[in-house]
């Protein structure tokens, strides 16, 4: 009869698997074992399996090692045990666990949503057309901000010379990834790089229209650091799991600590330039942002009271 032997990692997962028919098994440090395990603290003949014909079953018996085998729920093994699939047994720091063929396997999951959008990421067209969408982009807010005649050459020299932070981006991460998984998915790590490019344009627009129209530009940095840094965790978190093999928590810890801390960095420059007389947010878009328009017009006589509030403040500053 067939016996199944997982050795099992941290959180229950199976690292090594081996499938034996023999009528026993010797299982330990030495060489000589059929199941060599690299553990300091396993004997070098530790565990024996044995399968008894008449019974039709198999057991399990410690060989008088000296840190002891430990059938886990159950205690030390003095005895020979009768297999139970799905049995579990520490010896040392190693828990391996026993499986006899009969036993039912889980329900086969479905892919998740995020493997699907990654494969579908990956696609070289994808890619490319990410990045055309980017190069559009930025072609068309250069053309609002622009003051004069814009010449199609100015524009598509500039965007192309911006395009140059997602291959950036892609070269760094298919780096990482060639050498720590031995792929460097290009392609989905430019498409992530053009994706976060765009979705960084609109924050930035969008944050800046609520600041105009509410006339802070305070709320603007505010709101503007605080979705860029959710953005760049999500995108670095997303670069980490193709490009490494961390674990989930590693990977939250490693990336959130890099989005945010670039993100107070980028905050605390901001503070230290900031022009403390300026309090009412500057827009620079071509295009009339739609709150301004849901806003009161100010009167003359309040505008000049203002005006002179604020040269008041100034000459007390000179003081």
């Amino acid at each position: 009869m067939e016996i199944i032997i997982e050795v099992l990692a941290r959180h229950g997962r199976v690292r090594e698997r081996y499938k034996f028919s023999g009528e026993q098994i010797q299982i330990g440090r030495a060489y000589q074992n059929d199941v060599i395990i690299a553990d300091p603290y396993v004997c070098p003949h530790h565990l024996q399996l044995q399968f008894d014909a008449g019974e039709c079953q198999w057991k399990v018996l410690d060989q008088s090692t000296r840190n002891g085998s430990f059938l886990v729920g159950r205690g030390r093994l003095q005895h020979p045990h009768i297999v139970q699939s799905g049995d579990e047994i520490d010896l040392g720091e190693t828990r391996i666990r026993l499986i006899l063929p009969h036993h039912e396997v889980a329900p086969t999951r479905m892919l998740p949503n995020g493997r699907l959008l990654a494969d579908y990421l990956s696609s070289p067209l994808t890619a490319t057309a990410l990045l055309v969408s980017t190069l559009g982009l930025f072609a068309f807010v250069q053309y609002l901000g622009m003051a004069k005649e814009a010449k199609l050459q100015e524009l598509l020299l500039e965007g192309l010379m911006f395009l140059a932070v997602p291959f950036i981006w892609a070269c760094i991460w298919g780096l990482i990834g060639r050498v720590a998984v031995h792929d460097a998915r290009f392609s989905f790590h430019l498409s992530i790089g053009s994706l976060m490019l765009v979705l960084v344009f609109v924050l930035s627009y969008a944050t800046e229209y609520v600041g105009f129209g509410f006339s802070n530009d305070g709320l603007v940095m505010w709101i503007d650091s605080v979705l860029e840094g959710v953005l760049l965790a999500g995108f670095l978190l997303a670069g980490l799991r193709m490009a490494t093999r961390m674990q989930r928590l590693g990977r939250w810890i490693l990336a959130n600590t890099l989005a945010w801390s670039l993100v107070g960095i980028a905050v605390l420059a901001y503070t230290a330039k900031s022009d403390p007389y300026e309090t009412q947010a500057q827009m620079g878009f071509a295009l009339k942002p739609p709150l301004a328009q849901w806003q009161t017009a100010d009167s003359l006589d309040d505008f000049m009271q203002r005006v002179d509030s604020t040269f008041h403040q100034l000459d007390q500053y000179d003081e």
